[in-house]
Formats: structure tokens, sequence, C-alpha cells
């Protein structure tokens, strides 16, 4: 039987892939979009296969892959498609590209290992009125001061706190505790505006914070609401109340770019809830209202509900639409449309 051959792209400054032997234990491993750890002279590197089944070299001595660190592709299609477009728009060696793409602990020849944990509590132990001298004890710690105030903020007044060991330590996991009993869990995997209240918006008029243990989940996301009365009028009809486009920036849609949304910037047009980017984004927005939620709804329809946001914004960011103008051409804009109500 014939060697499977394989395409890998290594992270050295080389246009080209190298042709790589699978062998037989590693064929269901070695995928394209996979890592693969492969011989380069005396040295040992961690490479993409780009492609499998490729022709053999003319002259050089075909070498075996060494292994296959994990069980399927590291990068997807899209992704490899875009690392090729990538290293040929700037020149760039498609190894070094594809290596850019990939997590850090994913740069290593070993298959990634989850992080040991470990648990703290914190509680408040003295109430600090003024806000001095919170300024004064908090200056160098501002994370201290953000997990003081969310502390301040809770019935519970005591959180476990999930930390991450190592120089990068930081909370992944909030648990509100009350006498030893979890009430909240703040590890949420999508929560919809960084927790603030959708319901809010309708009610209140202004947007606001949700509380940890006041949520729903609704297809696949959690949202986080201001009091149990929000989250009854959600829960019976939630797509009332939903932010279009997923919560991205009703702005940057109309460009076909999902950019994040920011909660303190906002409109209800026709029963319709909108969320920008911040107050530039809803300035330009606001010059044209209509038309822009029809292009954003034309965006969001056709290309980026359901993909993947971060190939979707990079393609739209270098093939631009039409009638795409930069954050420059729209300030000047706002500015000449605002000179004309004065």
């Amino acid at each position: 039987m014939n060697p499977l051959l394989a395409a890998v792209a290594l992270p050295v400054a080389v246009s080209r892939a190298y042709v790589y032997s699978v062998p037989e234990s590693l064929r269901t491993r070695v995928v394209p979009g996979s890592r693969v750890v492969v011989p380069l002279g005396k040295r040992t590197l961690i490479g993409i296969v780009t492609a499998i089944d490729v022709p053999a070299p003319v002259k050089g001595r075909l070498r075996d892959i060494l292994d296959a660190p994990d069980a399927g592709r590291t990068l997807t299609p899209e992704l490899l498609t875009l690392g090729r477009w990538m290293a040929r728009y700037y020149a760039a060696p498609p190894g070094i590209v594809l290596r850019a793409m990939l997590p850090v602990a994913l740069t290593g020849a070993a298959a990634p290992v989850a992080p040991v944990k470990r648990h703290r509590v914190a509680c408040v132990v003295r109430t600090i009125e003024s806000l001095l001298e919170r300024d004064a004890m908090f200056k160098r710690a501002p994370r201290q001061r953000v997990l003081y105030e969310l502390l301040e903020s809770l019935d519970q007044q005591v959180l476990v706190v999930t930390h991450d060991l190592g120089a990068a330590a930081r909370a992944d996991r909030v648990l509100v505790v009350d006498g030893g009993r979890v009430v909240a869990d703040g590890a949420d995997d999508r929560v919809m505006l960084k927790g603030h209240d959708v319901v809010a918006y309708f009610t209140l008029g202004r947007h606001a914070p949700g509380q940890l243990r006041i949520k729903s989940v609704y297809q696949g996301v959690t949202f986080r609401f201001a009091n149990e009365q929000h989250k009854a009028l959600f829960d019976a009809n939630p797509s009332k109340y939903l932010p279009q486009y997923g919560g991205y920036c009703a702005n940057g849609m109309a460009y076909g770019i999902p950019w994040g949304g920011d909660a303190d910037t906002w409109l209800i047009v026709d029963g319709r809830l909108y969320i920008n980017g911040g107050a530039a984004s809803k300035a330009a927005f606001m010059l044209d209202v209509p038309g822009n939620i029809l292009l954003a709804d034309k965006y969001w329809r056709e290309e980026v509900q359901g993909s993947n946001s971060f190939v979707q914004r990079t393609k739209r960011m270098v093939f631009r639409v039409p009638h795409y103008k930069s954050g420059a051409e729209l300030d000047r804009l706002v500015k000449e449309a605002a000179a004309k109500k004065g």
C-alpha cells in the first residue's frame, strides 16, 4: 500500500509546505487543520497539516510524522482558508501565519492540560464609606476594588472564587454562597450584554445590571435580570426583549462587522432593542436609522448569524462592503448633521 502523505506548514521562513509520511497509527488523527509533531533537520517542530494525500516530492527523503497530539483538527477549514489568504496577501510564510492563529497553549508539542485550580473565600470585613478612602486603598489593586464593590452590592457577602494557578491567575468562576449553600453560579458560558438586564430598557427606560442569582437561559445564552418581575416578563415572551443581532453593535452590523455592543448605548425602534458599541457608533447609526436597520438586517441574516464572529469580522475588515465609511468619515458626517440641526 502506498504511504499516505501530508503537507505540513511549519513555523519557519519558507513559503512552501513540507511533505511527510503519515504512519498507519496516526491516520485517523492527521487531517487538514490538525497539529502534528515532525522532524526538520535536527529539530522537532509543531506544524499544521494543510492537506493530505498529496504527491511525493521530486527529491529528498520522506520522513514520518512523529505524533499528532490532538484527537481532531485545531484550525477549522475557514481558519485555514483565512490563514492562506493572509500569507499570500502579506507575503508571509504560511507556517508562521498559522502558528500565530493558535492559542499559546497549543504551540507546544503536548496536548493542552487543564490547569490546576484552587478556591478562595472572600468577604467584606469592614465598610469603606468614603470614595476618597476607596481610591487610596485600591489605587494599585483595581481588580480587588471590583471584587469589593461586587461583594458590597450582593445580599450575601461571601464569594467563592476559583483561580487558575500560575503567573496569569485570574478569577474565572464566581459562586455566591449563603451559609455554605451555593445560590448562584457566575460561570455561565455565554452571558448576554455582560449581564445587563434586557427587560430594563423597556420598563425602566435605561440600562441596568442584572443580579447573578436572577437569570434565565434562552437558546443557550444566559440572561440576567435586576428583579424577579423582569425575569417573569422575559420568560413569558423572550423574543420581545431580545437585542437585535445577538447584542452586537447595530452600527457595525450595517457593515457586516460583528463588533461587541455596550449596554449603555442603545435605542428602541418599533419595539425592537438595538445596542451600539459606544456613543460614536450610536451617533453614526442615528444618521439614517431606517437605512442602517435594513442593511444590518441583511448582513445579519445573510452573513453573520450562526457564523464565526472572528472570521466574519476579519473578512469584512478586509473585503469591505460597498457603502463602507471609516470612523473619520462617520465622525465628519455626524458633526455636519449636528451643525445643520444647530
